[in-house]
């Protein structure tokens, strides 16, 4: 989120402390912008755009890795379940 901040134009000592602030990743990881009121609009709007992009990145993310590890698991199911049926047969 910084590199966008800084991308938008914000002043850089702003976006350091605004992208290292833990109150500001915990509202980003609950995909909750962390704005004020007293923000300039631009900003505003810049850390809206970027809290939302990395939010939606992370359940991107998140989405691939469950649907990978859940295909691999059906595989590995099939083959055990067909390596187990050519034993019982035996």
């Amino acid at each position: 989120m910084t590199s966008y901040l800084f991308d938008m134009g914000a002043p850089r000592p702003l976006a350091v402390q605004l992208a290292g602030a833990t109150e500001a990743k915990d509202a980003v990881a609950m995909g909750v912008a962390p704005v004020s009121r007293t923000m300039p609009d631009t900003l505003g709007a810049a850390v809206t755009e970027g809290s939302t992009s990395a939010f939606m990145n992370g359940l991107h993310a998140s989405a691939v890795l469950t649907g990978s590890l859940s295909l691999l698991g059906a595989v590995l199911a099939g083959v055990g379940m067909r390596d187990g049926a050519a034993t019982e047969a035996d």
